[in-house]
């Protein structure tokens, strides 16, 4: 059974693989699928609860049948996490990195926000691995060096912007933007997209 299926496709061009939780809905991917920018190959894909590592594997599989050398990544909420996950463990197969309302942990129990608010606080060093062995990207993502866009929506939860602010901060090359619409989300996405993959870019608010 496979973790990863594709959705829905539209649009030609460069890829941008869209990954959201199976049985998640989210109107930013569905706006895209309907609106693809200019130039590009939106492909939604659905992502099953399993093992962050063999999510990971697995995109990377969809790309390898889909014919697809590099793509831009898009992951919404938990789904942002695996994006992470692919593009830290694949970085030569990811062009840019988009992150939408994501934490840097996939399912995140309450217990496992109360610890990130205290590795958060605590002069402890890495996170508490031996409590939750999932994918936890705040170990990694200074790694990244494709350009990168961490948004929030104003309906995030305190929890989900103070995850974006980290994200943005430990990313080598992002841009941190809260979207209040779909019609932004799309101008935002356009002048991402512009810019070059291969040079690296400064952080800004």
């Amino acid at each position: 059974m496979h973790s990863v299926k594709q959705i829905e496709e539209s649009g030609a061009g460069q890829p941008v693989l869209l990954l959201v939780e199976e049985g998640a809905s989210s109107e930013y991917a569905s706006h895209l699928c309907r609106t693809p920018p200019d130039g590009c190959r939106v492909i939604l894909l659905s992502l099953t609860e399993t093992d962050s590592n063999q999510l990971a594997e697995e995109v990377i599989r969809f790309m390898d049948t889909a014919a697809i050398k590099q793509a831009t990544l898009i992951g919404f909420a938990n789904a942002g996490a695996v994006a992470q996950h692919v593009t830290i463990a694949y970085q030569k197969r990811i062009r840019r990195l988009i992150i939408v309302d994501s934490p840097t942990r996939a399912q995140m129990t309450t217990w496992e926000k109360c610890l990130s608010w205290l590795e958060h606080i605590l002069p402890l060093g890495l996170p508490f691995r031996s409590v939750s062995q999932g994918f936890d990207g705040r170990s990694f993502l200074q790694r990244v060096r494709c350009p990168a866009l961490v948004l929030f929506t104003p309906e995030a939860s305190s929890f989900i912007k103070s995850q974006a602010q980290l994200e943005r901060d430990l990313l080598a090359t992002a841009w941190l933007s809260v979207i209040k619409s779909l019609e932004e989300f799309s101008v935002l996405l356009l002048e991402f997209l512009e810019i070059p993959a291969k040079r690296p870019q400064k952080n800004r608010a």
